[in-house]
């Protein structure tokens, strides 16, 4: 069915986690999205949107979502110049990125993150339309404290490409939005998870590489003890990616220039960490230490084997700042939207889905 409306949306990064179910929530608010994917077989391209709609439980929506194929790696996102799908437009979202913390020589997060933004802000200023771009709360790299909305390059280090790349990203929207005078909408969710309710994800990253190892791990150690190089106090700011779906659609449809933190306002510490981690892998002892501790007492193989396939998120276990929200709670003052909890029976779903697929993304 050809989705006709003015009022449709031209959405990349349909096939991860938070474009899917972002289209999914803004096809339920009456927003008709064009989704752009570079499979050039239609019907492969048709298969991955149907397993998107099967995860995300949306087969009612499907006459809400159309395929159009192109790359946001090309010019003007490999469309054509004459496209009828131009003049049907009202905005774009931009959601497509290489996520990955460790890449090719940084050539994928170059091309996806870097050139793939200038494209699709190369269309939006020749079509004149409104752009909604999906950053990363993480953009604020290694600094501590407070990190408020209305700040991006204050000269901070990162961690890796994908936040260095992410933030470079974010600073050519605001310099497009200003040279063109376009409004702007900058969504940045922190880690974002499975689902609340079902535990459901198109993609396995992240903390979901922790909990894996932790997964594979916990029934060889008995009652031996894991230590973990971190501080309890340390927060993770989880969301669950149906909630990042419903605060960014209410945030598009208020259509209010600026950026959004889509963040949890109550963060888990480590220490809430070790205590769920400990019931749901039923770990006997799950000890917090620091890094000097850690090498003094020499570390057990299992220690070892965790510490090295998770090395890459070491990082994010020794700090975080706190993400200011005050542009979203001001936008969802009018709204019902809260934040699930974050607690163990959250986390016994993520598990239970991931292990019912056997940790295997669903899109390929």
């Amino acid at each position: 069915m050809s989705i006709a409306s003015k009022n449709t949306v031209l959405l990349t990064g349909i096939t991860g986690n938070l474009g899917s179910w972002l289209a999914v929530e803004l096809s339920r608010r009456g927003e008709k999205v064009l989704a752009l994917m570079r499979d050039r077989n239609s019907k492969d391209a048709a298969a991955r949107l149907n397993r998107i709609f099967d995860i995300t439980g949306a087969n009612g929506l499907k006459d809400n979502i159309e395929i159009v194929h192109g790359d946001i790696c090309k010019k003007q996102l490999g469309l054509k110049s004459d496209s009828k799908n131009f003049n049907r437009l009202s905005k774009i979202i931009h959601c497509a990125a290489c996520t990955k913390f460790l890449g090719d020589g940084d050539k994928s997060h170059q091309t996806m993150n870097i050139q793939g933004t200038l494209n699709v802000l190369e269309l939006a200023g020749k079509l004149s339309l409104p752009l909604v771009h999906v950053s990363s709360a993480y953009i604020a790299g290694k600094r501590t404290g407070t990190v408020k909305e209305d700040e991006t390059d204050l000269g901070q280090s990162f961690n890796n490409i994908y936040e260095d790349t992410k933030c470079r990203s974010e600073m050519l929207v605001h310099s497009w939005a200003q040279t063109n005078s376009l409004p702007v909408v900058i969504l940045r969710p922190s880690i974002v998870l499975g689902d609340s309710q079902y535990g459901k994800t198109v993609h396995f990253a992240s903390l979901y590489d922790y909990m894996k190892a932790l997964a594979l791990i916990a029934p060889r150690l008995g009652k031996d003890c894991i230590r973990v190089i971190t501080k309890p106090g340390v927060t993770k700011n989880i969301i669950p990616v149906d909630y990042f779906a419903k605060v960014s659609s209410h945030i598009i449809s208020k259509g209010l220039p600026g950026t959004y933190h889509i963040t949890s306002p109550r963060p888990l510490t480590m220490k809430d960490f070790g205590r769920i981690f400990s019931s749901l892998f039923g770990l006997s002892s799950y000890k917090l230490v620091k890094a000097d501790s850690f090498t003094t007492e020499k570390p057990s193989r299992i220690e070892r084997l965790i510490q090295k396939s998770t090395s890459v998120y070491a990082p994010y276990m020794q700090s975080e700042p706190v993400f200011d929200r005050t542009n979203t709670d001001k936008v969802l003052s009018d709204s019902d939207i809260e934040l699930p909890p974050m607690d163990l029976p959250y986390f016994k779903k993520l598990l239970d889905y991931a292990c019912s697929v056997d940790w295997h993304g669903n899109l390929g």
